[in-house]
This record gives structure tokens, sequence and C-alpha cells, in this order.
């Protein structure tokens, strides 16, 4: 489904962080197969800012004992979701062309 800009920062603060239960994975999809192997890592934030117009996502650090990472997607032009089970994906795409997978998964 694809989110309308309004959406957006709604969607991302309506995404539960509390108690490391959300794991995630982010990558550029032309890079997401060779990358499959990677560990997902807790995920830390994600949210849109509409007055600087970027999507921030970051990852593990802390308890995870896996270095903090931090992905910024400037301008998306585009957002879409894809929810099965307990699995989110969701598709940026920002005013390079560049399209940036971030996969949620949910913990039991």
């Amino acid at each position: 489904m694809k989110l309308e800009p309004q959406q957006w920062p709604v969607y991302f603060s309506s995404i539960d962080l509390s108690g490391d239960r959300v794991l995630a994975t982010v990558g550029l999809l032309s890079e997401y197969h060779s990358r499959a192997a990677d560990l997902p890592r807790p995920l830390r934030t994600i949210g849109y800012d509409p007055a600087e117009d970027v999507l921030e996502v970051s990852l593990g650090g802390a308890a995870s004992h896996r270095p903090a990472l931090r992905y910024f997607i400037s301008a998306p032009q585009a957002i879409f979701v894809t929810e099965a089970h307990s699995e989110t994906r969701i598709m940026a795409h920002d005013g390079s062309g560049a399209q940036t997978l971030i996969c949620l998964f949910d913990l039991p």
C-alpha cells in the first residue's frame, strides 16, 4: 500500500519500539540480495521529519552488543508498506531514484 506524504509521520510514530521487540534490516534495494545474510538488529528509532524532509532509521547498539547504525533517506518521494504476519516491508524511493528497503520483524 502506498502511504500519502501526510501519513508518513503518523505511520512511523505508530510503530511500537518498546522492549526491543522489533528487529530490522535496512539496505538499498540494488544491494539487498548481496546483503541478505545481514542479521537483523533491534530497531531503536524510525520516523519522518517533514521540516527536514528526511526519514531516519537507527538500529542496534546498547544491549544488542552490535554497533549502532543510523540511516537517513533524504527527500523521500514515495513510501510503500507491505505487512504480512510478523514482518513489515517498507520501500522508500528518494529523489535520486534510490530505493531503500526497510524490513521490520516482530518478536513473539
